[in-house]
């Protein structure tokens, strides 16, 4: 595993892809964790909408609405899926063949599985530094609520199902641009359904858990997708 990981680390595409990512994040998180006090005044809002702004829905700049909000996001999630998806796609072109026994393919799975962990413990220390900076710059950790808490959970869910939606759109279509509006589609809809839930769950903590609930059984469901379509991929 250390040895593919090294040999796409030079991949020079690779390389680049990772840094229009972190470049993103930046455009999107800076201008928000820098002018805070300004754009709380632009917006009109409070500690905790200023939190749900910055989780939910990334607004880098004052006058985005939420169709340009989605596609922000949107854009930094293809960006992360198709590095997870080229590193899947380079162990299949580099450490596979025709003959592939059965157990070499479990064995091949669990690396796949490892990625995926590896991935989404990058996400949740990424989010959980970022509410941390958020917190202490802005002096705001006396104002955060259980569904402040809420949100950022689902984030972090959403991001980690994200790519996996990717991947098995690609697996079932071998093709990135289907991939990249079904992966699209699917995030949307779940994008609107955090916002009609947020409001829910303000008065209905309920209906929050069972969301959480049903998004990490959705990871689970993903997962083993994704293993019957690797074992039934001709290679």
């Amino acid at each position: 595993m250390k040895k593919i990981l090294i040999e796409f680390l030079f991949n020079k595409k690779f390389v680049f892809w990772i840094l229009v990512m972190f470049l993103m994040m930046f455009l999107i998180y800076r201008p928000i964790i820098n002018d805070k006090t300004l754009y709380m005044n632009v917006k009109n809002i409070t500690d905790n909408s200023y939190l749900v702004n910055v989780f939910v829905l990334p607004l880098s700049f004052f006058d985005m609405g939420l169709f340009g909000c989605i596609v922000l996001d949107s854009l930094y999630l293809c960006i992360l899926s198709y590095l997870v998806v080229s590193f899947v796609d380079f162990f299949f072109l580099t450490y596979s063949s025709v003959a592939l026994t059965r157990i070499k393919r479990e064995k091949w799975l669990k690396y796949i599985i490892k990625v995926n962990a590896l991935y989404s413990l990058f996400i949740l220390l990424l989010y959980v530094g970022l509410f941390i900076v958020l917190c202490f710059q802005s002096k705001i950790v006396n104002s955060i609520n259980i569904n402040i808490i809420i949100l950022i959970i689902y984030k972090i869910l959403l991001t980690i199902i994200y790519p996996n939606l990717y991947l098995d759109f690609y697996l079932k279509t071998d093709n990135y641009i289907y991939s990249i509006f079904g992966a699209i589609l699917c995030y949307v809809l779940f994008e609107f359904i955090i916002r009609a839930t947020y409001i829910e769950s303000i008065a209905k903590l309920k209906n929050s858990s069972l969301i959480i609930v049903f998004l990490i059984l959705f990871i689970l469901y993903l997962f083993r997708k994704l293993k019957i379509n690797f074992e039934g991929r001709d290679i």
